[in-house]
């Protein structure tokens, strides 16, 4: 767990919209029949489910509910050059010059072309046509006019071992055409590192540079593939680029549309790097396929990082298999809530799949990554509003420094240490599935500038685990975990107003499936917690509007075993199983109602219906009862953790920091 002083954001609720019932967990028939069958087919374990719109309690007489007006779903700005991406038909183009490469030496015809041995020179605005290979040379373009330079590369190859293939010096801006068809390769051995030499990247740009056309380009590059000093913007074309340090590299931006870009680079994938203007350094991805094998980030933008549709595939770092967690030789570290490695596979470099140093906003595309580091890293806000994710990570699947907001998306994080965390997070809508060995959901903040124990990013502010100001609030959504660590845990306040929230926890009692240190106002949706009770938290009583029920069992329910909760007219309220062993569940549903009795079976099977990550519906069910328990006030216990603090709290004989009880004090305090 991550701890960090940050502020509380407010936010309105919006209306959460059906989700399709899709499934990254398990989903399976039952047909298996019984007769001892407890409640045929006669459920409401729907609530539970994805799709199903929860609300619930009294939201309107409670201060905590936490929720404000709807935010306007934030849109990537305009940053399309319309001009720049028209379509070109080259047969249309009415040629100033035009230059043939041959092998040793260069040829012209036309205006405005220079020739000196194998350097070829074009020295004013137009549209020029190039073919041909040359074994060892350069293309220059200084326009002295300082007007446009159209290029037309038609089936070229070009190699230099000291210097770039490609050097523009001056011109307004340089537009370059693929033809259709052509295959064109630049080939550059030459070490070039921007700083003992004035250039950095076998194609170099002091000017602003637009790629486009429907023909392929391959770069080779011992520096940087692509390098513009101004703006990069790339609207058509296949590009194939190997380099021996950064892939795409535009300063003032990097704008990506209807692209085919593959780049394996020893250093970024694609970055933009100005961090004198806040309205510049930015990468915008709207549509095409991006495959990125990258040893450093896959993407890293100065500023802002903007994706609104298109595939993007980023292995950085080796991926999560090389995560610097990985780690052996366990030794005590404070500040990381557990044990920590003495050993790490990298020391400076960033390894994070998608890295901005301010925002990242996603509106829509497939976006797959496996980092060694965070898959998705922002060092101040991220905004997710739809999108397909699949992420896997040697550390936090989503990081942000100050405020992560989740409008929509099915998001999927594989694996991680950490899935999400932020100081400050609001799930309004999605989908979505963590997978962490440590801490699920994570309110704590921090950044990676400060590294503890051979952590990637250390994030521990507030090593003594005092309550602070973040939090999460959950207003929408569907939200799935499977945790080593702690489940849904805020070094402040947790917030829930809807939505369905399931948390398989930690097996072990030095975590527990909810962690706060402030309250959890639970005032609506569907709740689902299983695990250890040995630092067992519920949700606050005098905070929460709506019902729930914690169950401390007697002895462990096994995985895969169906516990099933039914009220008195036999109606199922929920049939789960998890896939780990469980000692600590707590229940919360609409469907609970003060006064109501309500039957608690284990050691059950369910048959002839449907089960979506762990929640069964529309079968019978056979088990044994274990208890019955009426319904008093917001939250209602059965069992015992080993002592009950105020606000439903129980502990297993040590004192938590923040006065809740648990199983003895935890490594960083939480």
């Amino acid at each position: 767990m991550k701890l960090c002083k940050k502020f509380i954001i407010t936010i309105l609720v919006i209306t959460l919209p059906v989700l399709s019932a899709c499934n990254s967990g398990h989903e399976k028939e039952s047909s298996t029949k019984t007769t001892d069958n407890l409640n045929s087919k006669n459920d409401m374990s729907a609530g539970f489910l994805p799709g199903y719109s929860n609300s619930g309690g009294n939201n309107s007489s409670n201060e905590e509910t936490h929720t404000t007006a709807s935010p306007a779903i934030t849109i990537i700005p305009e940053l399309r050059d319309e001009e720049d991406a028209v379509v070109i038909k080259t047969s249309d183009l009415d040629y100033t010059g035009k230059l043939i490469l041959n092998g040793s030496s260069a040829s012209s015809s036309g205006k405005n072309i220079t020739i000196s041995g194998t350097t070829a020179t074009i020295t004013a605005g137009g549209t020029y046509h190039i073919t041909g290979k040359l074994t060892e040379g350069q293309l220059i373009i200084d326009a002295s006019d300082n007007k446009k330079v159209t290029l037309v590369f038609d089936n070229i190859e070009m190699n230099n071992s000291s210097a770039p293939c490609i050097h523009v010096l001056n011109t307004k801006k340089l537009v370059v055409i693929l033809e259709d068809n052509s295959l064109n390769t630049l080939n550059c051995t030459a070490v070039l590192d921007g700083e003992t030499t004035e250039t950095d990247a076998a194609f170099y740009s002091k000017e602003d540079l637009v790629l486009k056309g429907s023909g392929k380009l391959t770069i080779t590059s011992a520096s940087n593939g692509i390098t513009s000093n101004d703006s990069l913007e790339i609207y058509d074309g296949t590009y194939e680029i190997n380099a021996g340090n950064n892939g795409l590299k535009g300063k003032d931006n990097v704008y990506i549309e209807n692209c085919d870009i593959t780049i394996t680079a020893e250093n970024d994938g694609i970055k933009s790097t100005n961090s004198e203007d806040s309205a510049l350094g930015y990468v915008a991805i709207t549509s095409g396929n991006i495959n990125i094998t990258a040893s450093g980030d896959g993407i890293q933008a100065e500023t802002s990082a903007f994706v609104s549709g298109g595939t993007i595939s980023i292995v950085s770092g080796g991926g999560s298999a090389n995560a610097a967690k990985a780690s052996q030789g366990q030794q005590f570290n404070p500040f990381w809530g557990q044990m920590g490695g003495n050993t790490q596979t990298t020391d400076e470099t960033s390894c994070k799949g998608i890295k901005a140093g301010v925002d990242i906003t996603i509106d829509a595309g497939t976006i797959n990554i496996d980092s060694a580091d965070d898959t998705l890293h922002s060092n101040t806000n991220m905004t997710i509003n739809g999108g397909k994710f699949t992420l896997s990570s040697g550390d936090d699947g989503m990081h942000s420094d100050t405020l992560l907001t989740i409008n929509g998306g099915t998001i999927n994080v594989a694996k991680s240490y950490e899935g999400i965390e932020s100081a400050d997070m609001i799930f309004n809508d999605g989908y979505i599935t963590i997978t962490a060995n440590d801490d699920g959901i994570n309110a704590a903040g921090g950044n990676d500038d400060s590294q503890a124990g051979g952590m990637w990013g250390g994030d521990r502010f507030n090593p003594m685990g005092e309550a602070g100001n973040q939090s999460v609030t959950i207003n929408g959504g569907y939200i799935y975990m499977n945790t080593s660590g702690d489940g849904l845990d805020s070094n402040g306040n947790i917030y829930m107003n809807g939505g369905t929230v399931m948390v398989n926890g930690p097996t072990n009692s030095g975590n527990g499936s909810l962690d706060f240190g402030g309250t959890f106002a639970y005032n609506g949706g569907s709740l689902i917690v299983s695990g250890s009770s040995g630092m067992l938290q519920t949700p606050t009583t005098n905070s929460s509007s709506a019902k729930s029920v914690c169950i401390v069992f007697t002895s462990t329910i096994t995985a895969d075993s169906v516990i099933k909760i039914e009220d008195e007219n036999g109606k199922e309220i929920l049939a789960y199983s998890s896939p780990k062993a469980y000692n600590a569940l707590i229940v919360g549903s609409s469907l609970f109602e003060e006064g109501k009795t309500y039957k608690i079976y284990t050691n059950g099977t369910y048959t002839e219906g449907t089960v979506v990550n762990g929640v069964y519906s529309g079968g019978s069910y056979s088990g044994t009862e274990y208890a019955t328990i009426t319904i008093s006030g917001s939250v209602t216990t059965h069992g015992s953790g080993g002592g009950m603090n105020p606000g439903g709290n129980f502990g297993g004989g040590g004192m938590r920091p923040g006065g809740n009880m648990g199983g003895g004090m935890r490594p960083g305090g939480r």
